[in-house]
């Protein structure tokens, strides 16, 4: 493929997207061609990268996510950062030592996500309806103390998490909390 392009602002004049061999000649690819304001590069993709330059041999090569940050033509918003090339999200100990979240707001949000943990995989083993049965005095005291049983021990880890949140005092403490709610129903 082929592309003209504005010397001057770098904008695109001309595309000729057939695949033929690299021409030597500018004005076979684009007839109004100026050398004196245009330039030709050729690539033999099939598509022009976002952000490209061409080379002394008219190549068509592509600009590094790196140099567009160091020309400041692409600048990563601030809860982002620059990995092997490419633009991610920061980590939330990052996010934090930025001062883009506080702690204080980490451990809400891990409170949060342990109870609804809690909930679904409580409802996995003991779905809503049974403990709605249970409250009502449907079941006989042996099922009705399974459901009572198996929702104590996932209030009671429950509880034991949100503590453990409320103690530290870093991200990677934060991270080291690991759930141990129960697997199977407790009799």
């Amino acid at each position: 493929m082929h592309v003209v392009r504005n010397k001057k602002n770098g904008e695109v004049v001309f595309v000729d997207y057939s695949m033929g061999e690299k021409s030597s000649n500018p004005q076979d690819v684009y007839p109004p061609f100026n050398a004196a304001e245009m330039e030709l590069g050729w690539t033999d993709e099939q598509h022009l990268p976002a952000d490209f330059d061409i080379d002394g041999k008219g190549n068509v090569i592509p600009i590094s996510l790196e140099t567009l940050i160091k020309n400041k033509t692409v600048e990563p918003a601030p809860d982002q950062k620059v990995v092997g090339g490419e633009i991610v999200g920061k980590t939330i100990e990052e996010l934090v030592a930025d001062g883009l979240l506080s702690l204080t707001e980490v451990k809400k949000i891990y409170v949060e996500r342990f109870s609804h943990e809690a909930f679904v995989l409580r409802q996995k083993l003991i779905p809503d309806y049974k403990i709605q049965n249970a409250a009502l005095g449907l079941y006989d005291e042996k099922t009705a103390d399974i459901c009572k049983n198996t929702i104590s021990a996932f209030r009671n880890e429950f509880y034991r998490l949100k503590k453990s949140v409320e103690t530290v005092d870093s991200v990677q403490d934060l991270e080291a909390i690991k759930p141990e709610f129960p697997t199977n129903i407790v009799p």
